[in-house]
Order: structure tokens, then sequence, then C-alpha cells
């Protein structure tokens, strides 16, 4: 098996000044690089991402990612003829799916728990009155945080708001260019390092747009550019099967929101509840019968 800080130790003394900071802090930090993303990692080794890349190559892997999978078998491999666990993955050959059941419950408990505990109220009010007060608010999201948007956008139409959701994320950065100080974002991101969302926030910034981010506790990109965050758990690890507990925590502030715009607003949002549930739903009434 390749060990991949083997591989680090051995491509230091052909390294620039600048991969040689970035290879020196995996070297030192293993435990931590398996959790950051490129940016993260240039920043704090004082690099960059270009020779973080022009690092990997050098090591003969396809990438950062194969980087770090290399580095979590390092951490987390154990002795025997067990396989290397990665963190953050609980499967087993053929679990029965009432231990999946369990498990996946059991996660969302503990992630929707945390979020109680870390959810800022004052942050929510202060994204719900400017959703209030707003021209038109832009969502921006890529991959499942995109899919969680749209659960977002759908709500704010029901309830009148004009927004707008793109899958698309070129569009989204697009969109931003063209907003106003009156417009607001909503940018959506477990990670809050996806490049072309940050792209989206950053011209929505120079639009004058006024930007309320729904990403994970800690430092991160976006966490930075917003002007309002609300933050939901870091429970998921670099290494997952997809978006699940993130999911779930998003889609709960986005439930937290809607909730709120309809509490601050009864007597207008009730009656446009009701309509859209009547358009939608209409009662089924038996066709004619045809003459015998």
């Amino acid at each position: 098996m390749e060990s991949g800080i083997s591989l680090i130790q051995e491509i230091l003394p052909a390294c620039s000044d600048s991969e040689r900071k970035a290879a020196d802090f995996i070297l030192a930090h293993p435990e931590v690089v398996v959790f950051c993303t490129i940016s993260e990692l240039s920043r704090q080794s004082a690099s960059s991402a270009p020779a973080i890349v022009r690092l990997c190559k050098r090591a003969g892997v396809s990438g950062y990612r194969e980087l770090q999978m290399l580095l979590a078998k390092d951490l987390y491999s154990t002795s025997g003829d067990k396989p290397a666990e990665l963190p953050d993955i609980q499967l087993e050959a053929e679990m029965s799916v009432a231990t999946v059941a369990q498990e996946a419950v059991r996660r969302s408990k503990e992630g929707l728990d945390r979020l109680l505990d870390i959810l800022n109220p004052e942050a929510v009010q202060k994204t719900v009155d400017r959703i209030r007060q707003s021209r038109i608010v832009y969502l921006f999201g890529v991959g499942a945080s995109n899919l969680v948007a749209q659960d977002l956008a759908q709500k704010l139409q029901r309830l009148g708001i004009a927004c707008y959701c793109w899958s698309d994320s070129e569009m989204q950065v697009t969109a931003a260019c063209a907003m106003t100080p009156q417009d607001m974002a909503i940018a959506l991101s477990w990670s809050g390092e996806t490049a072309s969302m940050l792209r989206a926030v950053a011209e929505a910034k120079k639009s004058g747009a006024w930007v309320s981010a729904i990403t994970r506790m800690g430092s991160s990109q976006l966490a930075r550019q917003a002007d309002c965050l609300l933050a939901i758990p870091a429970v998921e690890s670099t290494f997952r099967l997809g978006a699940t507990i993130s999911r779930i925590a998003q889609l709960t502030v986005v439930d937290i929101l809607f909730t709120s715009l309809v509490s601050w607003d009864l007597k207008h949002a009730l009656p446009l509840i009701e309509r859209s549930m009547r358009a939608t739903h209409p009662q089924n009434k038996e066709s004619p019968r045809e003459p015998s």
C-alpha cells in the first residue's frame, strides 16, 4: 500500500520553496490535511493552491483528493488483515437494512441536536428581515446544496417572494453580476469552498447585495465573505458517501426560515399558502358517466 507521508518525504528535496511550505505542513499535520480543502491547506501552510497541485503531480498522484486518501490510510489503517478504515464512513460489508436505518436515524438526530446548539437566532431573524425587504432573493448552491436551494425557492415563491434559482453554476455567476443593492443572496454550501459558488458570492458583493450563508461551522471562504452566517454542524468529513447530515441540516434551516417568514406575516402568507394548496391539489371529481 502506498504511503502519502512517504511520498511527500521522498520528493521533499526536489520541492520549490512554495511546494516545501505545503509539504512541511502535510508532514507535520496530516490529521488536519485529510479534512482540509486545497484552499484551506494553502492558507494554513502559507503556500498556494497551484503549488499544492504541483506538489501532487511531483508525488505522482492524480490530484489532491488522492493524496488525502493516501494520508487517511496512513492515519487510520489498522494492523493485521483488517482493511484500512476512513473517518466518518461507518460501513461494513452486507449490513442489514435495520442496522443501516438505525445508523442513519441516529446520525440525523445527532446532527439536528447539534444544529439547535449552534444556530444563531439573531442571524436567522436578520436573514428573515432581509428576505422580506429585498427586491429579489438570489439562491446560490451547487450539487446537493442546489437541491436545497430549489426547495427554498419553491417555499419563497409560495409566499409571493421574488427569487431566482439556477442549477447551472455559471448562470449563478452571471446573474450575480446583475444584482443590485436592493437584492440579497442566500448561498448554500456545506464546505464553504465551492469555487463557482464563491465566484457568484463575490460578484453579488461587488453588486452591493447583502449575502447570507448557510454553511458549516468554522472558518471557510464563504463564511468570511458573507454578511450573515447561518451555521450548520461540521459533522461530515471530506470522505463521505454523499451529502447526508449536511443536507438534512440545510433543509432544516430552510424550514426554519420559511416558518419564520410565515409567522411574521400570517395575514398575507396564509391565504397564499392555502391558494397554492388548492391549485396544486384540486378536489377529485367523478367524471360524468358515458351514456349506456
